[in-house]
This record gives structure tokens, C-alpha cells and sequence, in this order.
């Protein structure tokens, strides 16, 4: 099969162009990623359904943070997407969080972030469907699980399985399964990072050099400042 992308989801069925297995295979991590994605859509797009033209980012969203989350696990956050040979090694890293970041980085930088909430249309083009739908998306449920604590998280995505299986299922039913499931009003936060920018920024504001550690290596202390661009209320859960 051949496609203008890499690969893409069916129902009970995962087709990748068949030239990524003809690319060099220095690009095994960048397969691996590829299939778990891929696979991870048969519980978001096949057995839970979503509107992929009104709401683009449910399926591909969770799909990227979900695959994400288990190659952190399988291969660590320093995952490698290019194993360069002998003599070709002196070629830049290219690390998943890279690979996943790029392309949020020059969105912001030609200044066309926005609400990630939008049909299929608004956003313009593939390039920014793929950097909001996808990437920003995906790092906006996984704020979402940093917020509840993984364990309960992975409970909640279970509770939407049974719930939705066969079903189409909006962000406005997530969002009310999750006010219902953890007994808090999430409205700040999706009208924050769905809705809205939702960005936030940090500064480095003060480095203290304290006393040296072992064999006379110095320690620091870094504090941050981090200006609150959105509400408070939308923090709920304190990290485990």
C-alpha cells in the first residue's frame, strides 16, 4: 500500500505504506513508534468511536499520548528514532520527544498555535492538523494523567471502554465522565487547553551553588518562576 503518510488505522487492521520497511534500517525506532500508534487507535477510532471530521484530535490525540506512554516505558523517555551506523554517528540525535516536539515548535514560532477544539477544515492545513490534533493534543491528555496519577488514569480509559464500545464518544462526554469519575469540575481546564491557547511558560529565576557532593562535584538548587496563564482551579490533583 502506498499513502501520502505513513500508515493509517482500519477497523481490526493497521496498513503502513510499505516503503517505511524499505527505508534503511537505522529508522527501527521510528517504526516501532509508528505501529504502536497505529495499534493504539483500535481502542480510540475503532472499538470507541469518534467524529474524525468534527473532532480529529479524540482519536489521534489520545492514540499519540497512549503510544507515547508505552514506549516510555518499553525504551525510556530517551528513546532514540535513528540508530546511525559506524562512521555516521557524528550525524545529530534524533530522540521520540524531538520527533514529537518539532513540529510544535515552528508552530509556535510562525504563531499559528490555537484552540485545539476545531473540525477537521479549520485547521488549514496537514501541517498544523498534525501538530495540534496529534501533538499538542496528546501532551494535553497526558496533563490530564499527570493530574490524576497514572494508575488512575489507565482506570478512567478502561471505565470509557466499557461505557463507549461501539459508541461515538465527544469531548464533551469525556469531559463529563471525567467530572463524574474523579468527583471534580474540569470546566476551567478544557476551556483552558481545549478551548483556549492553552500554553503556559517558564523562567529560570534564581541558581544557588551549593556545598560539592561527591568527589567535590558541585550541586545546584534551581527555582522557577511560572507566571499562572491560566486558572488555578484547573490544577485538581497533586503529582503522586
Amino acid at each position: 500500500s502506498y499513502f501520502g503518510w505513513n500508515g493509517n488505522e482500519c477497523g481490526a487492521l493497521v496498513m503502513i505504506d510499505e516503503r517505511v520497511f524499505d527505508m534503511p534500517h537505522l529508522a527501527d525506532g521510528f517504526v516501532d513508534y509508528l505501529i504502536s500508534h497505529e495499534v493504539c487507535h483500535q481502542w480510540f477510532y475503532n472499538l470507541v468511536g469518534t467524529d474524525g471530521v468534527r473532532e480529529p484530535f479524540m482519536d489521534e490525540g489520545l492514540a499519540t499520548a497512549l503510544s507515547h506512554l508505552l514506549m516510555d516505558k518499553v525504551h525510556g523517555r530517551k528513546h532514540m528514532m535513528l540508530e546511525y551506523p559506524m562512521g555516521l554517528k557524528w550525524l545529530p540525535p534524533i530522540q521520540r520527544d524531538d520527533y514529537r516536539n518539532q513540529g510544535l515548535r515552528a508552530m509556535f514560532a510562525k504563531g499559528s498555535d490555537g484552540a485545539i477544539r476545531r473540525d477537521m477544515g479549520e485547521y488549514g492545513n496537514i501541517a498544523v492538523l498534525f501538530n495540534m490534533a496529534y501533538d499538542k493534543a496528546s501532551k494535553v491528555f497526558d496533563l490530564i494523567r499527570e493530574r490524576m496519577g497514572e494508575s488512575a488514569w489507565l482506570e478512567f480509559l478502561k471505565h470509557i471502554v466499557k461505557e463507549y464500545s461501539y459508541k461515538l464518544m465527544t469531548l464533551n462526554d469525556f469531559q463529563r465522565e471525567l467530572e463524574a469519575f474523579t468527583g471534580r469540575d474540569w470546566k476551567p481546564f478544557f476551556e483552558e487547553w481545549f478551548d483556549g491557547p492553552g500554553n503556559t511558560d517558564w523562567s529560570l529565576a534564581k541558581v544557588e551553588i551549593l556545598e560539592s557532593g561527591p568527589e567535590g562535584t558541585p550541586r545546584t538548587a534551581a527555582s522557577l518562576a511560572i507566571p499562572e496563564l491560566f486558572s488555578p482551579a484547573a490544577t485538581f490533583f497533586d503529582k503522586p
